[in-house]
């Protein structure tokens, strides 16, 4: 069941991330006309969606954003707005109206903070703590970097102390301006997937981080059996649910194009979403290629979890130019 939608409104942002998937910067100018996003929230508004996650570029910069925000949750779907906060302090009219906001932190070293996001650390920390001001629930996302593998403790302690509501730790893949910085960025398979039995051992279940930390990465689904914590399944589903994009719980939006992967909804979305029905998205949704996993590599097919994990879409696409390659984090590979 369709749970969320991911929605770019705009390929503008005033920061040029090193990692950025979209490529985005203050110089990109892509974006949904109103028109076209209120035929859009209209057509969405009938699949029963829990929240819609606004993001860009930097959907702050978007001129009809108050509307369009207004307009989703008079469907009464919650909105998430993911930011990278430099703006926040600025938009009252949003944070009134917001459900909740996610912000990318990558390194509690100033220095490093502001290599990767080209600013100030405090202004991302002041834009959380107005979050928490307005009562708006607040998620951060950490994405591992060459530059941070180490850092992961020092992050969580620092967002634990600062009453986040939610942590996510994200792989990195190599698209948009990622890609032109893969070798400045990029981490050992290895090291990544060490840093996730961490987060498994550490920060899910008990500790003062419990119900804090969790990862949508497919890689902690075999992880879990792998390291021994299958018979905790239960428990630590919650955190660890694994890619929603190849079980049908999320679907993205492209300006007015639909495409199940957001990394790779660019590069790919071509079903224009204004211009449809409800039954028309419904029946894109449940043609939603991810789901038949006889696509896949034929290692992938054969593999005992192929049903639950489905490996990561984009960073295959990434690495191998195929979307229905071994993930490359595949902890079952070790030729990947």
């Amino acid at each position: 069941m369709l749970e969320s939608v991911s929605w770019i409104i705009t390929t503008k942002c005033n920061l040029e991330c090193k990692h950025c998937y979209i490529n985005s910067s203050p110089r990109a100018d892509d974006y949904v006309k109103y028109d076209d996003a209120k035929k859009i929230i209209k057509n969405i508004s009938e699949l029963n969606l829990k929240w819609v996650f606004i993001s860009g570029g930097e959907p702050l910069l978007y001129k009809d954003l108050k509307k369009l925000v207004l307009e989703i949750k008079d469907h009464g779907i919650e909105v998430w707005l993911c930011t990278n906060g430099v703006l926040l302090s600025k938009r009252d009219d949003i944070l009134n109206i917001i459900d909740h906001v996610s912000i990318g932190l990558e390194s509690v070293d100033p220095k490093v903070f502001r290599a990767i996001r080209g600013t100030d650390f405090n202004i991302i920390v002041d834009a959380m703590n107005i979050c928490k001001n307005y009562g708006i629930n607040l998620s951060v996302d950490f994405t591992l970097l060459k530059q941070n593998i180490s850092e992961i403790d020092n992050v969580i302690d620092f967002l634990v102390e600062k009453d986040v509501d939610r942590i996510y730790i994200r792989r990195f893949v190599p698209l948009g301006r990622g890609k032109i910085n893969r070798e400045l960025l990029d981490i050992d398979k290895q090291q990544v997937l060490n840093v996730f039995k961490h987060v498994i051992e550490k920060y899910s279940i008990e500790g003062p981080a419990s119900n804090k930390v969790y990862s949508i990465d497919p890689m902690f689904i075999p992880l879990l059996h792998i390291y021994g914590y299958a018979d905790k399944k239960k428990e630590y589903e919650k955190y660890f649910r694994g890619c929603p994009v190849t079980v049908n719980r999320w679907t993205s939006i492209y300006l007015k194009y639909a495409y199940p992967c957001p990394l790779l909804a660019r590069k790919f979305a071509k079903f224009d979403i204004a211009n449809t029905t409800s039954d028309g998205i419904i029946n894109y949704i449940n043609n939603n290629p991810f789901l038949n996993r006889e696509n896949y590599n034929s290692d992938c097919v054969s593999c005992h979890y192929y049903k639950t994990c489905g490996g990561c879409r984009a960073h295959a696409y990434a690495v191998s130019g195929n979307v229905f390659d071994i993930d490359p984090l595949c902890p079952l590979k070790n030729n990947v």
